[in-house]
């Protein structure tokens, strides 16, 4: 198992690694190129997943402030339809960079 950390640090140390005991070298690209593509759904969704937090609690402050607006739309509305559809982009990188 290769450290995330140190494969972001110092890829040539662990492609020197892989030189000297005859392995494929581009293997260490992959891992790179798919802990970024992880790392970039990752903060996609925190950030989805922190603006439905953020609706979430403007819902509950329009709840106890007792009063009814009709037709109010709310930013949650399309956040959990947004977060479903970022989560298959999200799989795939995390398990790239697993099988890598």
């Amino acid at each position: 198992m290769i450290d995330p950390a140190l494969l972001r640090e110092n890829p040539d140390a662990i492609k020197a690694s892989q030189r000297a005991r005859g392995a494929d070298e581009s293997l260490v690209d992959a891992a790179a190129n798919a802990d970024v593509a992880w790392r970039k759904a990752q903060l996609e969704f925190e950030n989805l997943r922190a603006e439905q937090n953020a609706a979430s609690k403007l819902v509950a402050a329009d709840s106890n402030s007792r009063t009814c607006v009709p037709n109010k739309t709310l930013p949650a509305n399309s956040l959990p339809l947004r977060l479903k559809k970022k989560r298959p982009r999200w799989l795939p990188a995390c398990k790239s960079f697993r099988r890598v």
